[in-house]
């Protein structure tokens, strides 16, 4: 039973398989990874074993009890971004600029002869075995073997392989179904898979979730950004907008990107109403910009990513058994400053505005240039 391998999955083969195969400069360099939870334990308690540097890249708000599973095998954790994705892509870099090994979480070859181990026993322990029934989530460690019944020969044909479809999906809120949504034809990704309004079970899918809170309006390159000084703007914002009829208390609700904020308890923004996130000087800003009294302006630590970021909105979910909460995504804008955005918005004091606040965010086609009268908040 895999069940019972040290840290409970079958992953483990491969960790311990590469960290025995690696040279000794590489293991005097140490190792990095991306995970959500199974790959990392597996290199964590690999390089344990062998005593090397063990870095392990997850997303924000990953499940506390993976987290610390890791870091009690000696590992490092840094988190980074709002998915799997994004913290691969700060661990490759990382393991670039630090001269580590990047293992990848499916095709590193010393992780697949690892974990292909399991099938070399079944086929040792039971030689008439007529079939091997495998779940394949990313494919690792899935062999087809046969055995000749005349000579008892065993002839490896390769991975169980053909067409595959996968997408990157977090946490829902209950009885609520994902699916794809098929974006404007101007944007680079034609696809997201998104929160549904309905289950669509064997339908056209249903649109997508959108709000009740909405990411309307961004500032991502102010004039002065380099260098912000007086008479300039130079202050980057984020407007959210609560498209519902009703007030929401937004008490413990998270923004993720290149800085991370979280809203304090009992905030709340009424229908119809806005709140701003500002880089600097939330007074200064709202005298500037006449903004409302009852529309509130936080400051943010950090600086939005000039040439391109994935802004992501999320909100608490349930509490699950273990004490776990998830985030679940309320809305995201992963914005760039090369067309078919509006390069209009980068660098001009021009920000970028939502087009139609209840349509979905993600897609370029909902975007445009602010006028040049900066107007926020109201």
């Amino acid at each position: 039973l895999e069940n019972l391998q040290p840290i409970g999955v079958f992953k483990v083969r491969g960790g311990v398989n590469l960290a025995a195969s690696l040279p000794e400069a590489d293991r005097q360099r140490g190792i990095v990874g991306a995970s959500t939870g199974n790959h990392g334990q597996s290199l964590a308690y690999a390089a344990k074993l062998v005593g090397m540097r063990c870095v392990i890249a997850m997303p924000e708000e990953s499940n506390p009890l993976k987290v610390e599973s890791m870091r009690a095998l000696g590992a490092e954790v840094e988190f980074h971004g709002g998915d799997f994705e994004e913290a691969r892509l700060w661990a490759e870099e990382f393991s670039s600029r630090e001269g580590m090994r990047y293992v990848h979480h499916v095709n590193a070859p010393e992780l697949m002869a690892g974990v292909a181990t399991i099938s070399l026993e079944i086929v040792e322990d039971l030689p008439g075995v007529d079939a091997i029934i495998a779940p394949v989530g990313g494919g690792s460690g899935t062999r087809l073997f046969a055995e000749d019944p005349a000579d008892g020969s065993i002839t490896f044909y390769g991975e169980a392989a053909g067409y595959r479809e996968t997408a990157n999906f977090g946490a829902a809120a209950s009885e609520v179904t994902f699916g794809i949504y098929e974006k404007s034809p101007s944007s680079s990704d034609a696809t997201d898979f998104v929160a549904q309004l309905f289950s669509t079970k064997g339908l056209a899918n249903s649109a997508p979730i959108v709000g009740p809170i909405v990411i309307n309006e961004i500032m991502y390159n102010p004039l002065g950004d380099a260098v912000p000084q007086a008479g300039e703007d130079g202050i980057e914002f984020i407007e959210l907008l609560n498209i519902s009829s009703s007030t929401v208390d937004v008490g413990g609700w998270t923004i993720s990107s290149a800085f991370n904020y979280s809203f304090q308890t009992g905030l709340t923004i009424p229908a119809g109403g806005y709140l701003l996130l500002v880089s600097d000087d939330p007074a200064g800003f709202r005298a500037e910009h006449n903004i409302p009294i009852a529309t509130p302006v936080l400051r943010y630590r950090g600086r939005l990513d000039n040439g391109g970021e994935n802004i992501r909105l999320n909100m608490p979910g349930d509490e699950e058994p273990d004490g776990f909460v998830p985030a679940i995504l309320v809305d995201r804008v992963n914005y760039d400053d090369t067309f078919p955005w509006p390069v209009e918005s980068d660098g001009t004091g021009r920000s970028l505005s939502r087009f139609i606040s209840s349509d979905y965010g993600n897609d370029v086609a909902n975007w445009l240039p602010s006028g040049t009268e900066l107007v926020v908040g109201s």
